[in-house]
């Protein structure tokens, strides 16, 4: 069982997949990472320990393997983990917003 972070928005896909951010140990090195972003432990996202969202290792997982929510992202780090995303397709634009 591994954490991600599900990035698809609820009924956009009608099939039964996910398309998700696995969460991985937030080392001082994989922080530096563009791609990387950090999530800070707290009782709204479910964390226990400092860990981070690689969004390099984007995939899709299907329905049936999900166990559990663990917890929620604020809008901000949700943001910060789309542009991470633009930037490992390619399509980065630094002129957004966030």
């Amino acid at each position: 069982m591994f954490k991600a972070v599900v990035v698809s928005p609820d009924g956009l896909i009608q099939l039964p997949w996910r398309v998700v951010v696995p969460v991985i140990h937030c080392s001082h090195e994989s922080s530096q990472r563009s791609w990387v972003v950090p999530l800070e432990v707290s009782t709204r996202n479910g964390l226990q320990v400092r860990e981070a969202a690689d969004a390099l290792l984007v995939r899709g997982v299907r329905l049936e393997r999900f166990v559990r929510r663990v917890g929620v992202l604020d809008a901000p780090i949700m943001e910060e983990l789309t542009a991470a995303m633009a930037l490992c397709f390619g399509c980065y634009d630094p002129g957004w917003p966030f």
